[in-house]
């Protein structure tokens, strides 16, 4: 009896620990989120991301750290940090809306195409709006496998829930390109950048088609623009 006793208090006093070491880890993990924070408002990205990983190795549990590492990865373009810790977050239970999105774009950086169609999928706890980007991303990844007709359909489902989606318009476009109907191309693409000048990537296709319709100078005009506007946007993400 005395033995079991013993046994219990024991078992009871190393639970205690565990529980104030895991609050203590826990405590620590937010202190080093609040300050990563602080560095993102003030622009000092590399700061940031050294105060997450320290949030991590406190706490590997704390999610709110691995999604932000993971946008601030994308942020730095590095497409295979971002897509570890977003994946993880996803194992942690951290809505779709909050991961899907970032991590068709860490997949895209690394041309991982199978991979958007394994883990990017539509989820109906996802808005409309970002259903819309999902089937988007998707249909850029079974074009980039040549699977036309398959890219076609997501472009038009994306389409269906969102009507505007430039990345959906600009899919079709890159559709018709492939269908060499280019004058449609042109004329769609054109009207793409004029509602959304700052999509780089819609710079950059009809950029392309300048150059091959031999325009040199708007092709240039439009790369410069396009690159122009990628440092941008990636200082902004």
């Amino acid at each position: 009896k005395i033995a079991r006793a013993l046994h219990s208090v024991v078992a009871a006093g190393l639970l205690s620990t565990a529980l104030v070491t895991t609050a203590v880890g826990a405590s620590k993990s937010e202190k080093f989120l609040a300050d990563a924070e602080r560095f993102l408002e003030k622009g000092e990205i590399k700061s940031a991301v050294i105060q997450l990983k320290n949030s991590l190795q406190a706490d590997p549990m704390n999610v709110e750290a691995r999604l932000l590492l993971g946008n601030t990865s994308l942020r730095l373009g590095d497409g295979a940090a971002a897509e570890k810790e977003l994946l993880r977050a996803k194992q942690l239970g951290a809505e779709p809306g909050r991961w899907i999105i970032g991590l068709g774009k860490a997949l895209a950086m690394q041309s991982k195409y199978y991979e958007i169609l394994d883990e990017v999928q539509v989820d109906e706890r996802l808005s409309s709006a970002d259903r819309a980007k999902v089937l988007a991303m998707r249909g850029h990844a079974q074009l980039a496998l040549k699977q036309v007709d398959e890219a076609v359909t997501s472009y038009d489902g994306a389409l269906q829930l969102d009507p505007e989606s430039p990345d959906a318009r600009l899919g079709k476009v890159r559709v018709l390109i492939i269908k060499r109907q280019m004058d449609l191309a042109r004329k769609e693409v054109d009207q793409l950048v004029q509602q959304h000048p700052d999509l780089a990537e819609a710079k950059v296709v009809r950029g392309e088609l300048a150059r091959q319709a031999g325009e040199l100078d708007l092709a240039f005009n439009d790369f410069s623009q396009a690159i122009d506007l990628a440092s941008t946007n990636r200082r902004a993400y």
